[in-house]
């Protein structure tokens, strides 16, 4: 919209897999981090003029509970994002 270019939802899915196969027919187009780059996609050339993409906040909190998959499964999770925090507060307190 900002850039004021017209377009249309050609697909749409609930699942990782069904983004990758149409973003692969080349149907589409998705924003996602580096990880989703493999079976042939890659980022989008600059010749496509697409916006630049504004920054984007999460959270990953685990109870200081969580057992030891929890802390692995949220250290994977993180390892895309540029944290805005020391990484010592992902863990569990």
């Amino acid at each position: 919209d900002a850039a004021g270019r017209r377009y249309r939802i050609a697909a749409g899915s609930a699942s990782l897999a069904g983004l990758r196969t149409a973003v692969n027919a080349g149907v589409a187009l998705t924003l996602r981090t580096p990880r989703f780059a493999h079976s042939g996609i890659v980022e989008a050339p600059r010749e496509l003029g697409l916006p630049p993409v504004p920054m984007a906040e999460f959270a990953i909190r685990l109870r200081a509970d969580a057992d030891a998959s929890a802390g692995d499964l949220a250290t994977l999770l993180s390892g895309d994002l540029v944290p805005s925090r020391p990484p010592a507060d992902l863990a569990p307190a």
